[in-house]
């Protein structure tokens, strides 16, 4: 596990000649084995975020560690573990063959990696390791995503809006695979969504960006109770916690931005 700190982190993209600020002076610290959220309108720049903790990007300004050292050690250490909103699953190999990509490319330099079947029991696919990605669901492709972000045993595990793509009911089931992985492998995990009540649901503690340029306006703990259940989500503290981040998206400030993303023809999200 690992602790992920940024300090006064910016970044800008050129686009038509001209900058565009996607971050700017974002600092915040994620205590190791937590899981947190970063929620907030179409382009404040969480998905920028996650990239820059990968070292996926890098930062113009500011700094960022994980676990005291910076990203570009941390993924050279295979400590990193990235779901994306796209499976992007290799088509002509099967799920065990998916699941085992990163140790083949890693080759000698990781010690340790993690069983691939184990990885597939875990995410429930047992009995699916030898299908090929065009037999499987959208929720299980996600799974196998899943699998084959934990298996280099990553300390941190990053989702840029793993479920996006997939129904509600099949969002939530997914929802509750995701804890009990999360609470099973012991990572810091930290994920980018759009959806109010799945960030209610799966954080402890939920951060809260604004556009133009992106910034982190609140901070939220959610303050309910693990283990988790759907059950949850018909008391009242869980309506309290989703009204607590809907207050931070959409105040006086919030409302405004949604306004203008409305009348510039671009749906919320």
């Amino acid at each position: 596990m690992s602790e992920i700190a940024l300090a006064g982190v910016s970044k800008s993209f050129a686009i038509a000649h001209k900058a565009v600020h996607a971050l700017a002076e974002v600092s915040l610290t994620l205590p190791k084995g937590g899981f947190y959220a970063l929620i907030g309108p179409s382009g404040c720049g969480k998905s920028t975020l996650l990239r820059l903790i990968a070292d996926i990007l890098r930062p113009d300004a500011g700094s960022i560690s994980i676990g005291g050292h910076p990203p570009a050690e941390a993924r050279k250490r295979h400590e990193i573990g990235f779901v994306f909103q796209d499976a992007s699953l290799l088509p002509w190999r099967s799920v065990l063959d998916n699941v085992r990509l990163p140790i083949e490319i890693a080759g000698r330099s990781v010690a340790n990696p993690a069983d691939p079947m184990q990885l597939i029991e875990l995410v429930g696919l047992a009995d699916f390791a030898h299908a090929r990605p065009s037999q499987l669901s959208g929720g299980m492709q996600q799974r196998v995503s899943i699998a084959r972000a934990l298996a280099l045993r990553p300390k941190v595990l990053l989702l840029d809006e793993p479920f996006g793509a997939l129904d509600e009911i099949t969002r939530q089931r997914m929802n509750l695979e995701l804890l009990r992985i999360w609470q099973e492998t012991g990572t810091t995990a930290v994920l980018v969504t759009h959806n109010i009540s799945e960030a209610a649901f799966l954080a402890d503690r939920v951060h809260v960006l604004a556009a133009h340029p992106g910034r982190i306006v609140a901070e939220i703990g959610v303050g309910l109770a693990r283990p988790r259940t759907l059950a949850l989500m018909r008391t009242n503290s869980f309506a309290q916690a989703q009204n607590a981040l809907r207050d931070a998206l959409f105040g006086e400030d919030g409302a405004a931005e949604e306004e203008a993303e409305i009348a510039a023809g671009q749906a919320p999200t």
